[in-house]
């Protein structure tokens, strides 16, 4: 059968539940629209986040919503503000004084309004379209645009509102600001006072500059202080003084006043020199002026020394003969004796004034070398209080700049909200639409029809036709049975059934078409049934019934052990039967009935077993059956059913 017969064949049988189904969803939409009130719709269309209103940069970043966060989305931040309980409790009020609603009228507030209310983003725009349902039109429009009026009206206010904050911290800020970064300055002016530094840099070039040149002059003191011990050593050889002599001279010459005060001014000299020295170059005219100062002092020196030395004054009392010798020879009266006699004292003099000057310079070297140790520290120090001066004075710029910007915004009236379309006066009814509530209702009667009918077919499992056993057991159909009487009253009946040809010609043609579905002529028939009650035992009965009609050796053996039925639709006793047969009490001979009918006896089962199958699947069973086709021409087995 095909799958289109088998669907007609199933709409047939289940059409009236079908009907009443689509009939009760069609009247159930009829009777909606009967009682239902229109509701009518009005939109309004908002463009949110708009900077460029304000002439601030402040004034912009308040009219951008937050947006710092991984999911932030402004624009559903606003459709989220739009049905808040402060917008809607302002859209209340406001029509409330307008006179658009009174107290007591059934209107419940903003809650009504919240639930007839829908917000929706507009893809890829900053729009929102706000759409609210109500029975009354003129209403309707009104509440959606008191909606969008309020939504510009309370952004504005929000915005000066952060506005006037901001500049609130900004005035208690700014003083505070002003007060830290005086003083870091003062700090600042005070560190480079105490260590009188202008320009680190500069200073470390100059002193890194003085250190060169005083190493320079130490290394020329060194040198004169070598020329000098030589000279002295030559002098003393040639001169023949040894150390007394030289002390005597000594004494002689620091006894003199004016010689003491000539030393005095070398001495002083060479200092003021030394310090020249460390502080410029030498060929700078103020070291070059001390210079010729001191060549002209030590020049006076040897002068006034060569007079006491060739005057030949007598040493003084005390002194031991050596300074008598030296005294004696001091008093030579020629020029060249005098000149050497001078010279050695002259170039004691000198090395001892080289020493003390070379003394000099290596301290001034030292201090140079420990601030040059130090300027890192102090460089170091005066850089973190100008990095701090430099971030106070920024700061301080960008809050008064701030500061400006905030009292702009505040005195601007801007939103990050504006009204594309209002809300026009709505028409006609947004809903109930009758033409396609009844579309709907139509399909949905239709689908659920046959969502009816597919249940009632899968919850009744009866097999209606030969297109149901066939796709239940996967196996063609042979024949088709006629209907058959039942059970109870087959046994008075079974002679009229063989005179009745519509019944037996289908048993017939079911038998033969047994007999040729196989090569060889089948002589063991069994017999089942899907459950309880289909007939089983009937048809078993009738099929030998028309196989010994057509002289043809029948047995029907009952072994359906828990529903026996073939003795009772025979008349015939119950024992002896079966369950003695294959128990070995009986032979197959003396345990078969004869039916009353030509050619065909009976087995019946004989007698209840707690465990039927131990009979049914026993090797005794396969014996029996065996011996059975061997007597008969046709051994037809009523089984159990499968349920």
């Amino acid at each position: 059968m095909t799958p289109v017969v088998s669907l007609a064949l199933v709409l047939k049988r289940r059409l009236l539940p079908a009907l009443v189904t689509f009939s009760a969803v069609v009247g159930g939409a009829y009777a909606y629209l009967q009682v239902a009130k229109p509701t009518y719709t009005a939109q309004v269309r908002l463009a949110i986040d708009d900077p460029g209103g304000s002439v601030s940069e402040l004034g912009q970043t308040l009219t951008r919503l937050p947006n710092n966060l991984p999911a932030a989305d402004p624009i559903a931040a606003q459709a989220e503000l739009v049905a808040s309980q402060r917008i809607l409790d302002h859209v209340y009020q406001a029509l409330l004084d307008h006179g658009e609603i009174k107290e007591g009228d059934p209107f419940d507030g903003a809650y009504q309004i919240r639930e007839s209310l829908k917000v929706k983003i507009v893809p890829a725009t900053n729009f929102l379209d706000v759409i609210y349902e109500g029975g009354q039109p003129e209403l309707t429009a009104k509440i959606v645009n008191t909606i969008a009026n309020a939504m510009v009206q309370l952004s504005a206010e929000e915005i000066r509102r952060e506005a006037s904050s901001v500049r609130s911290f900004l005035d208690e800020q700014i003083p505070q600001q002003q007060s830290r970064l005086k003083e870091v300055e003062a700090r600042e002016t005070d560190y480079r006072q105490k260590f009188s530094i202008v320009d680190a840099d500069t200073q470390a070039a100059s002193l890194v500059t003085s250190l060169a040149a005083l190493r320079d002059q130490e290394r020329i003191l060194v040198n004169q202080l070598q020329a000098a011990s030589t000279q002295n050593a030559m002098l003393k050889t040639v001169t023949g003084f040894d150390q007394p002599q030289v002390a005597y001279v000594a004494t002689r010459v620091g006894q003199d006043e004016e010689l003491r005060n000539l030393r005095a001014s070398i001495l002083a000299a060479d200092e003021k020199i030394a310090e020249a020295s460390s502080r410029f170059q030498s060929d700078q005219p103020q070291v070059l002026s001390l210079t010729q100062q001191r060549s002209d002092l030590q020049k006076l020196y040897d002068q006034r020394l060569s007079q006491l030395i060739a005057g030949g004054q007598a040493p003084p009392e005390g002194s031991n003969g050596n300074a008598g010798a030296t005294a004696s020879g001091a008093k030579a009266s020629n020029a060249l004796s005098q000149d050497l006699i001078s010279r050695y004292i002259l170039s004691r003099v000198d090395a001892e004034a080289i020493t003390k000057q070379l003394q000099t310079v290596k301290q001034s070297q030292a201090e140079i070398q420990a601030d040059l140790q130090s300027l890192p520290a102090r460089r170091q120090k005066l850089n973190e209080i100008e990095r701090e001066r430099n971030e106070l004075s920024s700061a301080l710029d960008l809050l008064q700049n701030k500061l400006q910007e905030a009292r702009i915004a505040e005195a601007q009236l801007i939103s990050n909200v504006r009204v594309v379309d209002y809300a026009g006066l709505p028409g006609e009814a947004s809903s109930p639409k009758p033409t396609a509530i009844l579309f709907l209702a139509g399909v949905a009667g239709i689908a659920l029809g046959t969502g009816v009918v597919l249940l009632l077919e899968l919850m009744d499992r009866r097999l209606h036709n030969v297109g149901d056993v066939e796709s239940e057991t996967d196996v063609p159909v042979i024949g088709v049975p006629a209907p058959q009487p039942v059970a109870g009253v087959l046994a008075g009946d079974l002679g009229k059934f063989l005179d009745h040809a519509d019944a037996v010609e289908p048993h017939r043609g079911l038998l033969k078409s047994l007999e040729l579905s196989s090569p060889q002529q089948p002589k063991v028939l069994v017999f089942s049934g899907t459950r309880r009650g289909e007939g089983k035992s009937d048809v078993v009965a009738r099929l030998g019934l028309v196989a010994a009609m057509l002289s043809r050796r029948t047995l029907i053996i009952d072994a359906d052990l828990q529903d026996p039925r073939q003795h009772g639709i025979f008349g015939l006793p119950q024992a002896p039967g079966l369950t003695h047969v294959v128990g070995n009490e009986l032979s197959l001979e003396s345990a078969i009935h004869w039916s009353g009918f030509k050619n065909l006896d009976i087995l019946s089962y004989g007698g209840f077993s707690q465990r039927p199958s131990t009979i049914t699947e026993s090797t005794q069973m396969a014996q029996l059956i065996k011996a059975a086709a061997q007597k008969y021409d046709l051994v037809i087995i009523d089984t159990r059913p499968i349920k």
